[in-house]
């Protein structure tokens, strides 16, 4: 099975899930009817980057700016195919958000995590944690038609040229 289909097949269940009281399964399908899942593949694996539990940017020392990773967080790399923030809190002139991300793992798997994003006057920090590979056990609230939308415009990029193409 290659990954394009995987691919198809990973976002149907997603939005399959995304049913309710007030839309279908049937409706929630329909949304990915303008994907090109072929097109979407390219910007996805080419976008596709690591995900440390912690990372750490900004300040300077003697010898240059502070840089540092933790654990990765998946092993592969990933995609982050959504973000639900919560407002902005600023204390003291450091801004602190929390969000809550699904990510399209490489395997074409989905996973939730839960990312505190500080940022100060030169520093910038980020911690991750993965709350589930299931968005229906997390807080998270996926807009699915924004979902959607963006998967579509996602999807014509490799029309414009900047994107190569894989062999998935």
């Amino acid at each position: 099975m290659t990954d394009t289909i995987k691919l198809m097949e990973t976002l149907k269940v997603l939005f399959a899930s995304g049913a309710d009281e007030n839309h279908s399964e049937e409706e929630m399908l329909a949304l990915l009817e303008p994907v090109n899942f072929c097109g979407l593949i390219h910007p996805i694996t080419h976008e596709a980057d690591s995900v440390y539990d912690y990372i750490v940017n900004g300040g300077t020392l003697e010898d240059g700016p502070i840089r540092y990773r933790g654990n990765r967080l998946f092993g592969p790399d990933a995609f982050r195919l959504y973000v639900d923030q919560v407002p902005e809190t600023s204390y003291n002139g450091v801004v602190c958000q929390r969000s809550l991300e699904l990510w399209l793992l490489t395997n074409m798997q989905l996973a939730v995590c839960s990312c505190m994003h500080i940022k100060g006057k030169t520093l910038v920090t980020e911690y991750r944690q993965i709350k589930s590979c299931d968005w229906r056990e997390t807080e998270i609230q996926i807009d699915f038609l924004e979902l959607a939308d963006t998967l579509v415009q996602i999807s014509k990029l490799p029309q414009s040229g900047t994107y190569p193409f894989y062999e998935r």
